[in-house]
């Protein structure tokens, strides 16, 4: 069920118009995927500028989760399969 948000879409709009998209796509296996979005186009992968979203497959279910529980920008993209996801 979707739902709007009107204040939510008003952030995704801002970050779209900041390039807030995938940067780097990380496929471990066919169950774990690593995204990677960055504050800067072309951003060093070992610079604490990252927003980093693991998705999981345990059984049947897909789990989304962030770097440190939130989207902050604030992750080693480097650092992605040691990090704490919430």
């Amino acid at each position: 069920m979707y739902e709007q948000d009107n204040s939510q879409n008003n952030i995704r709009e801002y970050n779209l118009r900041l390039g807030d998209f995938p940067q780097l796509i990380d496929e471990v296996s066919n169950t774990l995927t690593y995204v990677g979005y960055a504050l800067t186009v072309g951003a060093d992968q070992g610079s604490a500028v990252w927003k980093i979203k693991k998705i999981e497959q345990i059984g049947t279910v897909w789990y989304v989760q962030y770097a440190n529980g939130d989207d902050q920008y604030i992750n080693i993209w480097n650092n992605r399969s040691i990090l704490n996801y919430k």
